[in-house]
């Protein structure tokens, strides 16, 4: 019995060695290169469906087989740092988070593709093609983007504030009228989700992280990060946001607005959907949407999440690697996934497409948020710089830094982190 269940297993790693990506004398069994394409584990089978999609539109000259990561951003950067640091020729193409393309540029993961990009550029969302963008060059294709928006309850409120200051008395004034409902709420966790809203706030007032070059950090630089810390102490002084905001992620935030709990509320566009279509939503039709405020002064800046799709350094069939992504980033996949998955389009074209104006009704909203958004710093030591940000965001949150004390701690975190010598 053990010897025909380690002649099974045997068996298995032969088969697996023969059909797994990498290598173009890798086939499967139709003697087609296998393309390893590590992404995001994908439950409603829309992945897949494309993958076939683009085969078949290729010519059948190239099959996709899918190298599951996850199922969080944290873990799916760390499953792929370690095999590519390997030197995993079964990676033939990344689905990377629009964090890592310097951490990944920089340890020559990714091929460079500014040779290729170049040509198509004008066709992409500017901050969405940014976000793929390195020391001058282009080192992915853009996938999928998204701008987060303001939430607001259309019977509590007639408008969408322009800043944060009118979000404030708005939703002040709504508590009066309905005493225990939470004016804002937010993410404000120590995690990246705080990191993303504690860098819109930050861009909204003016303040930005890094210089151009990357090389110093200017939180400090100006008086918009202190302005914008004292804006986010004064809403949880005067209980316009509750003290749990300081705990919440998302999810949390989606749905304590969707159970009829808040004025307003910060999130990204999946929600959405959800709370128009759950039967036990408080608020089916009494919400809308609207790009974020900006501070007096400023405009709005949403920070913009998405992925970009990028080549294995290690991969020996690079141009049948950029066939298959120029499909899977063409205006068919785009469009729909934009309706299935909630990604939204890189393609500055689709934002006019008439029939996706019907499907996502608020993609002009959407579009606004875009034009204005920023991405998060680029930089290889990403992963140091964002704790120090999400984890200084949320001690103003629970006023455990003033807003002079934290603009500074921040600058000088950022600072070191960016030299290679950070301070967790």
């Amino acid at each position: 019995m053990r010897a025909f269940a380690a002649s099974l297993i045997l068996l298995a790693a032969a088969l697996l060695a023969a059909g797994c990506g990498g290598s173009a004398d890798d086939a499967n069994a139709g003697g087609v290169p296998t393309l390893g394409f590590m992404t995001w584990r994908d439950q409603t089978g829309f992945d897949d469906k494309n993958f076939r999609r683009c085969e078949k539109a290729d010519g059948n000259t190239y099959r996709i087989e899918a190298i599951p990561m996850g199922p969080s951003v944290d873990a799916a950067r760390e499953q792929l740092t370690r095999r590519l640091a390997a030197g995993d020729e079964t990676i033939d193409m990344i689905n990377l988070d629009v964090i890592w393309t310097a951490e990944f540029a920089d340890a020559n993961w990714i091929m460079d593709l500014t040779e290729r990009v170049e040509p198509i550029k004008d066709q992409y969302v500017p901050a969405a093609l940014d976000s793929a963008r390195y020391k001058d060059r282009y080192w992915a294709v853009p996938a999928g983007t998204n701008a987060a928006l303001m939430y607001y309850r259309t019977d509590l409120v007639d408008h969408a504030p322009k800043t944060y200051e009118e979000l404030a008395t708005m939703a002040k004034a709504a508590q009066q009228k309905q005493p225990g409902i939470a004016g804002y709420i937010f993410q404000g966790a120590a995690y990246e989700g705080g990191t993303v809203d504690g860098l819109e706030f930050l861009g909204s007032a003016g303040a930005k992280v890094l210089s151009d070059d990357g090389k110093k950090s200017t939180i400090d630089d100006g008086d918009g990060a202190e302005q914008a810390f004292g804006w986010l102490q004064s809403i949880m002084k005067d209980k316009v946001s509750p003290k749990v905001v300081t705990t919440y992620m998302e999810e949390d935030t989606r749905l304590a607005f969707q159970k009829g709990d808040a004025v307003f509320m910060r999130n990204w566009p999946y929600a959405w959907a959800l709370m128009n279509k759950d039967d036990a939503s408080k608020v089916k039709g009494k919400f809308d949407i609207a790009p974020l405020p900006g501070f007096d002064g400023h405009p709005g800046a949403s920070v913009l999440g998405g992925q970009n799709y990028g080549i294995a350094s290690s991969t020996d069939q690079p141009e049948l690697a950029w066939k298959a992504i120029m499909c899977l980033t063409g205006e068919d996949v785009q469009r729909e996934k934009a309706v299935v998955k909630g990604e939204m389009p890189t393609l500055t074209k689709l934002y006019d497409d008439e029939q996706l104006h019907k499907d996502i009704p608020f993609l002009d909203v959407l579009a606004q948020g875009l034009k204005t958004g920023v991405n998060r710093p680029t930089t290889p030591y990403y992963n140091d710089v964002t704790i120090a940000i999400y984890k200084i965001y949320n001690d103003v949150l629970n006023g455990r830094l003033s807003p002079a004390d934290a603009a500074k701690e921040l600058q000088h975190k950022v600072q070191a982190a960016i030299d290679g010598k950070a301070e967790i």
